[in-house]
């Protein structure tokens, strides 16, 4: 799930900066899957900017939650993230 919110106007256009988050939930499951039933969980947010028509870029924190059924082990980790987003059209005539 991702939210956007602009920080001008109603919509996301040309040269604007927008505010994001998200967050990303991996289950397990099936018969041999005792623990840890939610193996990783993503939570990011951050600073956008829609660089005209063919893309944006991105600046945020993310935060990983990872659990493994091995052990008991879990991990939290701490990222920095930049990120290019494009939309090229490839099927466009």
């Amino acid at each position: 799930i991702t939210l956007t919110f602009p920080l001008s106007g109603d919509y996301i256009e040309k040269g604007d900066f927008y505010l994001f988050t998200a967050n990303e939930i991996f289950f397990s499951y099936g018969a041999n899957v005792s623990r840890n039933k939610i193996d990783e969980n993503r939570f990011q947010i951050g600073l956008g900017h829609q660089v005209g028509g063919f893309g944006r870029a991105e600046f945020g924190y993310l935060y990983q939650y990872l659990g493994t059924t091995i052990l008991r082990q879990v991990e939290h980790n701490h990222t920095l993230v930049v990120a290019w987003i494009s939309k090229f059209n490839f099927w466009k005539k």
